[in-house]
């Protein structure tokens, strides 16, 4: 079952790459994977347990605008491909799940986070500046919102398009409001 949720994840974030913001890197791909070994969640961690799992602490929240809800979540790895095809820049980060449930319909967003302090928008992409962060939209295959903000790339996600790009960047700038003890 494991592997074939690895296999998933890994088709999904390659189809995803060329389709949300990405990293700028000087390889010729992204993958991420969550191992056999990785730490999932049933509640959001606290910061201990994040720094422990992944070696950082991004802003995160119980509940994101709209009354989605924490529902689940894991500890990745994300690397890049070298030009012959090899793993370079190994990296951890975090991918929740949010859901809410109106009328008998579930609408889910995943909030994926790792440390990276470079983002491209695609040519898709709508650029939205709010204070001194600058979102990137995107509608091709899933609504995204993706963002850098204390040297952690934030992406918001609804692959179904049930969720708008408006509802997603009130969720962003619901998260880029958290106070954190490192911005205080």
């Amino acid at each position: 079952m494991r592997q074939i949720r690895l296999i998933l994840m890994t088709a999904v974030a390659l189809m995803l790459a060329s389709a949300i913001p990405g990293y700028a890197a000087p390889s010729q791909g992204v993958v991420m994977v969550k191992g056999s070994g990785a730490e999932e969640y049933s509640a959001l961690p606290n910061a201990d347990t994040l720094k422990q799992d992944v070696g950082f602490v991004p802003r995160l929240a119980e509940t994101l605008a709209g009354d989605f809800r924490f529902e689940s979540g894991s500890a990745t790895e994300s690397y890049d491909l070298d030009s012959k095809g090899n793993p370079v820049n190994r990296r951890k980060g975090l991918n929740f799940r949010y859901a809410k449930v109106l009328n008998g319909v579930t609408k889910t967003v995943s909030l994926s986070v790792e440390p990276s302090a470079t983002l491209t928008g695609t040519e898709n992409s709508t650029v939205v500046t709010y204070g001194d962060i600058t979102l990137y939209c995107s509608d091709m295959q899933g609504n995204s919102v993706a963002w850098v903000q204390e040297e952690n790339i934030y992406i918001l996600l609804d692959i179904n398009q049930k969720v708008t790009i408006d509802e997603l960047t009130a969720m962003a700038k619901g998260l880029i409001d958290i106070k954190t003890d490192s911005v205080e």
